[in-house]
């Protein structure tokens, strides 16, 4: 947390308390909203509300904008309907439709009661195209140029714009011809730097290359900003109308909140569980995926089963069965791993993915034979007395290096094959992936020692 707010706290609440409404204005008015929205937990319920009562309406907004859901439905319930709804119009459109859908119908239609006609039109249009798709991360707040206006009329369009509050975070803007259609971009300091009667069509780049339509999903627009760099982008219909901009400020959190979900599906769980405090919804969360690796376990013991006769004969065998599963396991989710990860980054194409996994089990290769190694002189040493004793050590070495190559592969090949099914490759990192390597590894350990030993 912010030091700046860490050291504001005490003052806060003495002016709460000493009922000083001009002290607590003066301190709460020159935080920055972000640190306020950084220290709203360390405030009860009364006293955020008189925090927030105190604070100047612009700064209310965007300190609305900032906190977490649970203290913006928290000031929703508790603040007076006519100082709510300026709030909600206020708010940038992206921001207020991540709220909105966070809302039962009913209690959107109490908000929108207190909005403009405008912006309740706005809320529906965005929130009719998906919460995780660049409709729904886009802003309606931007600004157009027609092709033939100069730099100079541009730069007091946009002064006009920002002045107005139509817009607040500008980074580039759109020229579009009388029908809508985007024909070019130009970013905030290109336009700067042209000269005063330079037309706009003759200043602007073509975007055919970053535009993207409103179904995209936000992942890919993510990709597209690291790919060119880019602080915004434009979102078109099917017709090359503009329809919006997504700003880099809102890609951001799409990153911090895919890269949250694909670890939490790594660990076998789900990013809602970040959220509750219920130990049984967590438990709740857990349990199918847990259940994965209960069915594996019962697979497991099941093969054992199959193989009690070579455990019977050659009890030597059992010794090596947690190293074999632990290795497999490892380095399966480590395949897994790097290769999801491509695929959100779009580092792995798909049409050429067999160069991605054909490496995986190379290394899987390479690393098997030297922990095979290692793992056979340890096992030949350990058990060298008695003729298929002697044998051990080509068994446990033969089964671990078979175990690890065979794992890095089904690492590599089973997140690119629920991508191939529209499933998020992500869930194959987590128990799927060291059930399936364990079972398989198990079998290929225990066919070994059969034919080797027996």
């Amino acid at each position: 947390m912010s030091n700046n707010i860490n050291i504001y706290i005490p003052d806060i609440k003495g002016a709460i308390d000493s009922g000083d409404k001009k002290s607590l204005a003066v301190v709460v008015n020159y935080l920055p909203a972000v640190d306020l929205a950084e220290g709203w937990q360390k405030l009860s319920l009364t006293e955020r509300m008189e925090v927030f009562s105190a604070i100047e309406f612009d700064r209310k907004v965007e300190l609305f904008e900032r906190i977490e859901l649970a203290y913006q439905k928290e000031i929703i319930e508790n603040i007076r309907a006519g100082v709510l709804g300026p709030i909600l119009d206020e708010m940038a459109s992206d921001e207020r439709v991540d709220l909105f859908e966070k809302f039962s119908e009913e209690k959107l239609d109490k908000l929108f009661s207190l909005m403009k006609e405008k912006e309740v039109e706005d809320v529906n249009k965005l929130i009719s195209y998906g919460d995780e798709t660049a409709g729904g991360k886009m802003t309606t707040e931007y600004v157009t140029l027609k092709p033939k206006m100069t730099a100079r009329k541009a730069l007091i369009t946009l002064q006009k714009s920002l002045n107005t509050k139509e817009v607040k975070n500008v980074y580039a803007l759109y020229s579009t011809d009388s029908s809508g259609k985007i024909m070019g971009g130009i970013s905030l300091q290109r336009l700067i730097a042209s000269f005063p009667e330079e037309y706009i069509s003759d200043v602007a780049r073509p975007v055919d290359n970053i535009k993207v339509e409103a179904s995209v999903d936000q992942e890919e627009v993510a990709q597209l900003f690291t790919h060119y760099d880019l602080l915004s982008v434009p979102v078109v219909d099917e017709a090359d109308k503009l329809l919006g901009v997504i700003t880099i400020d809102d890609i951001v959190d799409v990153v911090h909140q895919e890269a949250t979900e694909d670890i939490v599906r790594m660990a076998g769980t789900e990013s809602e569980e970040l959220l509750s405090k219920s130990a049984f919804k967590i438990a709740k969360i857990r349990w199918p995926w847990l259940f994965v690796s209960w069915l594996g376990g019962l697979a497991a013991l099941a093969i054992i089963g199959a193989f009690e006769e070579t455990l019977t004969r050659v009890v030597a065998v059992a010794a090596f069965i947690p190293v074999i599963m632990d290795m497999g396991g490892n380095i399966g989710v480590q395949s897994s791993t790097i290769v999801v990860r491509g695929l959100a980054l779009g580092k792995i194409d798909l049409n050429a993915v067999g160069k991605s996994i054909f490496k995986e089990v190379k290394i899987g290769l390479v690393l098997g034979l030297s922990y095979g190694l290692l793992l056979g002189a340890v096992a030949h040493i350990s058990y060298s007395g008695g003729e298929n004793l002697a044998l051990i050590g080509l068994v446990a070495g033969l089964g671990i290096a078979i175990s690890m190559t065979v794992a890095s592969t089904m690492g590599a090949i089973l997140p690119v094959f629920f991508d191939k099914i529209n499933i998020d490759p992500a869930v194959a990192t987590g128990p799927i992936v060291t059930t399936a390597i364990d079972v398989v590894g198990l079998t290929i350990y225990f066919l070994l020692a059969t034919a080797i030993l027996l």
